[in-house]
């Protein structure tokens, strides 16, 4: 059954790097048809999360978080139509955009896997991605959210949507993309899952200085990570 993600669990193993690897969960989606793209999470609310908030998952520069209320997140996920709908909400005490890199930047990544569970491995090829979208000081569409595969920043499709909203604990964001970003004509089949990790991104003073708080715990590039450690959302 799904269950609501609290935080990490160490499964006792550890990948080819030493690192330990987490326990994958399943988190069902939601189903909102009339979803409005405005960054107001109200019609979210019976829809469960995965929450990324202790210190074993942050995986790099660890002695620069300073708790759940300087650095963390939860992601919901939701079909609209031929569209896969993220709302993502953030805590972060102290906004930054030193105007660098979108990984270097306040903000969030999502990791995506669509392949069925039997093809997924490593990041690459049709149906695996990230996107990346970088906080803002105003609210309002975002300005800076990209599609990757491989290092190679695009534009989101022309039919996503996008809203930001900053908050008194940090912010939000609301997101929209077609199926056909991952190779999908249309959503999968009920029962099945899309493997989805977040990375939240928070920028604590000059140089390369981001510290990174994900729940799968891993601390190399996403294109290295096998995304079976992922968590499955369940449509």
């Amino acid at each position: 059954a799904p269950v609501l993600a609290a935080k990490a669990e160490d499964s006792g193993q550890k990948d080819e790097w030493n690192i330990p690897v987490y326990v994958s969960r399943k988190i069902k989606m939601g189903n909102l048809p009339n979803a409005k793209i405005d960054g107001d999470l109200t019609e979210w609310k019976n829809v469960p999360a995965l929450t990324v908030n202790s210190a074993a998952q942050v995986f790099q520069l660890r002695n620069r978080w300073n708790g759940p209320q300087d650095g963390s997140c939860s992601m919901k996920a939701a079909v609209s139509g031929k569209n896969l709908l993220f709302a993502v909400e953030v805590s972060d005490s102290d906004y930054s955009d030193p105007g660098s890199f979108a990984w270097l930047n306040d903000g969030v990544e999502i990791h995506i896997d669509a392949r069925k569970p039997e093809a997924r491995a490593g990041m690459a090829g049709t149906g695996t991605g990230q996107i990346m979208l970088t906080a803002q000081a105003k609210d309002g569409p975002l300005e800076r959210a990209f599609w990757t595969q491989q290092k190679n920043p695009q534009p989101l499709p022309p039919e996503s949507k996008t809203a930001y909203r900053r908050s008194t604990r940090g912010y939000t964001m609301e997101i929209s993309v077609p199926f056909a970003l991952m190779g999908l004509e249309a959503a999968p089949a009920a029962g099945e899952n899309i493997a989805l990790e977040i990375v939240l991104d928070n920028f604590k003073g000059s140089g390369d200085s981001t510290y990174k708080i994900r729940m799968s715990g891993s601390g190399h590039s996403p294109f290295e990570v096998n995304t079976n450690t992922y968590s499955r959302f369940v449509i």
